[in-house]
């Protein structure tokens, strides 16, 4: 597995990337990781918000209960 893999000093190590807009940065691998599980939490809400506005009920938007429902 990847994550079991990396070492602190590979967690803190710089990585750079362009983004969307074509803008490059240079930030630790940990912040990264971070900014993944961090932003689909955000578009997550974003689909309950968006359900219930529409008048309909927030679906169920976790991973895991994805995975239970469709093996």
């Amino acid at each position: 597995m990847f994550l079991r893999g990396l070492t602190d000093d590979d967690l803190e190590r710089p990585l750079s990337y362009r983004n969307l807009k074509g803008e490059d940065f240079t930030q630790p691998l940990v912040d990264q990781l971070v900014h993944v599980v961090n932003h689909s939490t955000y578009h997550r809400g974003q689909i309950a918000t968006l359900s219930r506005q529409a008048g309909f009920p927030a679906p169920a938007t976790d991973l895991i209960v994805f995975k239970r429902e469709n093996g």
